[in-house]
């Protein structure tokens, strides 16, 4: 009864104010002091286009107005009267409060928008709360897109004066990119405290913008490996991460469903049985966490890693934490062995075979949450540099047992870094470098294949400008990742108050193509009646051999035989002559064999008739076939001859009688390589043509 009293007095105490007040020009009522009663009249330039503040403004100023009836019930362009109690909301002065109550009505005039003023940036604070156009604006980062409630450095001309332009996470302009030359840009002028902000309030105010577009690998899903590495904000805990649990974990699923992912690797997961639910929800998965927890909290509402995985296409071999036994730690920061890996949270290895399209492949995928980087105005910079040491000795350590333990393992290393790979994102002055770059320095070893994701301005961790949540190769693993394939999980695209109901961290995926390379190249040849050589391009590093396939039609194919590990070159011998021969090859490895190479084809040369007709001319070699000089018979005194190879190709050419013959078939012969030749000789009108055959 109390409260409707309560509310019953502001009404009244609204009302008696209101009452006493006249119309005033917008600039008048900033001159009103807060908590009193103030009407004005204006024109509507931004209604919900930032959620309950909306503003409107006359000939004289403009100001804002904070109730969420007006800024749903109104139109831009439209006329209002409106009258409140005015307020001032980090420092910018309004129409309402959280308590306090607006009353409106429309002027029944014609819908007018308001013309937008030109003005430059150093103008700003001559015109809080009104509708203003900058031209030739420039963003002093043009990389990535809008995120929601961020603020952009924009400036005209020259590089300074600088001013904010702010995306407010109700328009449409968040998740599009950012113009690339020099636009016009109108909005309302906000203020915030002392900052000034630009207040684009839909697409049409700012130009040049385009929609994200998730990259694209041309892979089938089927076909490609993807991973997710996401750090999910206390998911489960009642006490830490969004309040609203429920929506959360519904969030959580719309994220999922979205990415569609083949392997996660979460990062503070709170509460083991609200993973193990939406596990058993998402009915073609399978998921575990680590024992592994940072000390001093409720283990059953700590941080920890997890794994949720697809059925089919991962099989589990074994999952372990790592580091387990790193208890001599030398120079360990502040001499605190304890805090290693923020005091317990170790690296967790899950081994698993990875069946894509006909191949397994084996991996080490480790997910990690490193040594955070604490907050807040009261941490000093020595603590700050003490954790930026203690998370650079912990991956070092890592980076040691990885080498040691698996000196040749595929591994995956996923996770929250919780720091930069470019350059650290710690508040220190002792360096710039990241805590990472022995992983950096170490190219022949590790490639970091989300690092272009920094290079490109993206972030993963929204309250800031970085990537600190990363992917990570072996050089095994390197020729498989798809170039350009990372991005982040734009669920705030879908998802309202993204931040604050869902996570701090946007997910970081990343598709790798397992498929063994094909053979290319494939080529056939042959220098006789009956044998095909087969020669190709060898692309991989760890075959095992090839499989050789021949047909006669180019659809059926039959095997053949195989040819063993860096052997490029196969003979195919007992062919039939005069025949077409189509040939196909693949590679053979232990994790399954590669899709078939081109396909080459040769016709064998038809025998000619070693019987001449009875109109030709009668020939006989022997030996033949012949490893040198031959004895030729034939019918005649004179004789034009010449000796050709399959190709056509004239060896020899002349005329004479027998023993010319013999001397210039007999100066060649010896010397050609083995195969199959023809000799044509022709005395008068008698032609005859005979093989020899050279071993």
């Amino acid at each position: 009864m109390k409260k409707y009293l309560l509310i019953f007095a502001i009404i009244l105490l609204y009302d008696s104010s209101k009452a006493q007040t006249t119309t005033s020009t917008i600039a008048e009522a900033r001159k009103i002091v807060a908590g009193k009663a103030v009407t004005v009249a204006g024109r509507v330039t931004a209604t919900n286009q930032f959620g309950s503040t909306a503003y409107i403004q006359d000939g004289t100023a403009g100001i804002a107005v904070f109730n969420s009836i007006f800024a749903n019930g109104v139109a831009i362009g439209d006329s209002v009267k409106v009258s409140g109690l005015m307020s001032a909301f980090n420092a910018q002065l309004q129409i309402g409060s959280g308590t306090s109550m607006v009353d409106f009505t429309k002027i029944n005039v014609s819908n007018k928008p308001v013309t937008p003023k030109i003005i430059t940036i150093s103008q700003a604070k001559d015109f809080e709360s009104q509708l203003v156009t900058i031209k030739d604006v420039e963003f002093l980062d043009k990389k990535f897109i809008f995120v929601p409630n961020s603020n952009y450095s924009i400036f005209s001309g020259i590089q300074t004066p600088l001013l904010d332009l702010r995306i407010a996470n109700t328009t449409n302009l968040v998740g599009r990119t950012k113009p690339q030359s020099k636009v016009s840009v109108t909005g309302i002028m906000g203020l915030f405290n002392t900052n000034f902000q630009l207040l684009p309030r839909f697409m049409e105010d700012l130009p040049s913008t385009e929609a994200y577009k998730k990259p694209q690998t041309g892979l089938a899903s089927d076909k490609s490996f993807k991973l997710v590495t996401w750090n999910t904000n206390w998911l489960g805990s009642t006490g830490n991460g969004p309040t609203n649990e429920a929506l959360q974990q519904r969030n959580f699923q719309q994220v999922l469903d979205s990415l569609k992912s083949d392997i996660y690797v979460f990062q503070e997961i709170a509460n083991l049985p609200v993973f193990n639910a939406i596990v058993a929800r998402n009915t073609n998965y399978k998921g575990f966490c680590t024992t592994a927890v940072s000390a001093g909290g409720n283990a059953a509402d700590a941080q920890r890693v997890c794994f949720m995985y697809k059925k089919g296409v991962i099989d589990s071999i074994s999952s372990r934490p790592l580091l387990t036994n790193a208890t001599t730690l030398l120079n360990y920061p502040e001499n605190n062995p304890a805090r290693f890996w923020a005091s317990g949270r170790l690296p967790f290895l899950f081994v698993a075979d990875a069946n894509i399209d006909g191949v397994k492949k084996r991996l080490h995928i480790i997910g990690i949450h490193a040594r955070a980087n604490t907050g807040g105005t009261s941490i000093t910079l020595a603590a700050k540099e003490l954790q930026y040491a203690q998370r650079k000795y912990d991956v070092e350590v890592l980076k040691d047992s990885l080498g040691a333990q698996f000196p040749n393992a595929n591994i995956i290393l996923a996770g929250d870094y919780n720091d930069d790979v470019d350059e650290t994102v710690s508040d220190i002055t002792s360096t710039k470098e990241s805590s990472y770059k022995k992983y950096m320095d170490d190219t022949k070893n590790y490639q970091v294949v989300t690092k272009q994701l920094s290079d490109n301005g993206f972030r993963s961790f929204l309250s800031f400008n970085n990537m600190i949540d990363h992917v990570m190769v072996s050089n095994e693993l390197v020729d498989n990742y798809v170039v350009n394939s990372t991005s982040t999980e734009m669920g705030f695209l879908y998802i309202n108050n993204y931040s604050s109901t869902t996570s701090d961290h946007l997910p970081i995926y990343a598709t790798f193509n397992f498929e063994i390379k094909s053979p290319t190249e494939l080529a056939a040849k042959t220098d006789t009646y009956d044998k095909a050589i087969l020669t190709w391009k060898d692309n991989t590093n760890n075959e095992t051999g090839f499989e050789i396939e021949r047909s006669t039609d180019g659809t059926t194919f039959v095997k053949v035989g195989d040819a063993v590990v860096n052997v490029i070159t196969f003979t195919n011998d007992n062919l039939k002559d005069g025949t077409r021969y189509f040939y196909r090859l693949r590679t053979v490895t232990l994790e399954g064999k590669s899709k078939y190479s081109n396909i080459a084809e040769i016709t064998t040369t038809k025998i000619l008739a070693s019987e001449p007709s009875e109109l030709d001319l009668s020939i006989s070699v022997s030996p033949n076939p012949t490893k040198g000089n031959v004895k030729i018979q034939a019918e005649g005194k004179f004789f034009e001859f010449s000796l050709v190879n399959l190709s056509g190709k004239i060896i020899v050419e002349n005329s004479g009688n027998l023993d010319i013959v013999h001397q210039t078939v007999n100066g060649k012969l010896p010397s050609l390589p083995f195969g199959v030749y023809i000799l044509r000789m022709q005395s008068g009108e008698k032609i005859g043509v005979l093989k020899i055959i050279k071993e």
